[in-house]
């Protein structure tokens, strides 16, 4: 980087490998203290670069899949001591927006709704805890709301089942009154039925 002096120079050597063939080289660094470094790697005209996260704060992230949720517990190492009010901001791939809060005494916090691959950071003064989920994360949606069509059918069939049920319980009732009586009960009941229906269609 142009203008800063690095902290830390060293020459990697590159086993003979045939080129285009990946192969991993170990580099110590001689960082102690807590903080985030940048690490530039150089060869010819290609160039890589990477951060290396040095903290003592530590996360066990667990994920579920099916409902997008995402539980997070801060602990400060090496004593695994949880860690009460640290910043946790949770982010999916997919998710329209990030969820953040504190964690709770337990050192715990939950984020819902999470969808894709989950990226949780959390902070406690000048520490930091990074972590980046595997899983594709797809929590269940909602089932639609019933079109107005759909809806007003539902209610009608349950007006038509409780009219069916008035009229038994009518015949059931009048019965020892005679039958001139049950006709003439029904006749009021479709009278009124109908009226009813004559004045929701008006109304529509």
């Amino acid at each position: 980087l142009s203008g800063i002096q690095p902290m830390h120079e060293a020459v990697l050597e590159s086993p003979d490998t045939q080129p285009g063939v990946r192969h991993k080289v170990n580099l110590t660094l001689p960082f102690k203290d807590e903080g985030a470094y940048l690490v530039v790697l150089r060869g010819e005209e290609a160039s890589t670069s990477g951060l290396v996260l040095i903290s003592r704060l530590s996360m066990t992230v667990g994920e579920d899949a099916g409902s997008g949720r995402v539980r997070v517990q801060v602990q400060r190492e090496p004593e695994a001591k949880p860690i009460f009010g640290s910043s946790v901001r949770v982010v999916g791939s997919a998710s329209s927006g990030i969820s953040s809060g504190k964690t709770d005494p337990r050192g715990i916090y939950v984020a819902d709704g999470v969808s894709g691959q989950s990226t949780v950071i959390a902070r406690m003064g000048e520490s930091y805890a990074f972590y980046r989920g595997t899983v594709a994360l797809a929590p269940a949606r909602p089932p639609p709301a019933p079109a107005p069509m759909e809806a007003a059918a539902e209610s009608y069939g349950q007006q038509g089942d409780l009219k069916g049920q008035v009229l038994s319980g009518l015949k059931n009732r009048a019965r020892s009154l005679g039958q001139g009586r049950i006709v003439d009960l029904q006749q009021r009941v479709f009278r009124n039925v109908v009226k009813g229906v004559e004045v929701q269609q008006m109304a529509q």
